[in-house]
């Protein structure tokens, strides 16, 4: 069973995950930003307004996007986002 509690600034906590991590999105792929503390988060929101992943990617360059197989998905990369969420998260540690 999944326990979610959220912040007034709609900052996520999957209690099922180990540690600190927090996130924006909705926890699922691509929509999700994982940050390794609420003050992180907070400060993202402040300076930025990012709320989820699909606003700092393109997501018609993922292959995840796409349906299995399909042109886009053997075109494009999978999880091409990850490296861009992640190097945006760190810039608040």
């Amino acid at each position: 069973m999944h326990t979610i509690q959220t912040t007034v600034d709609n900052i996520k906590k999957d209690l099922n995950v180990y540690g600190d991590n927090v996130y924006l999105g909705n926890g699922q792929g691509c929509d999700t930003i994982w940050f390794k503390t609420v003050p992180q988060a907070r400060k993202a929101l402040e300076r930025d307004g990012i709320k989820t992943g699909h606003d700092l990617c393109d997501c018609s360059k993922c292959g995840c996007h796409y349906s299995f197989q399909s042109p886009g998905w053997k075109k494009y990369p999978q999880h091409a986002c990850s490296a861009a969420k992640e190097e945006y998260a760190n810039q608040f540690r």
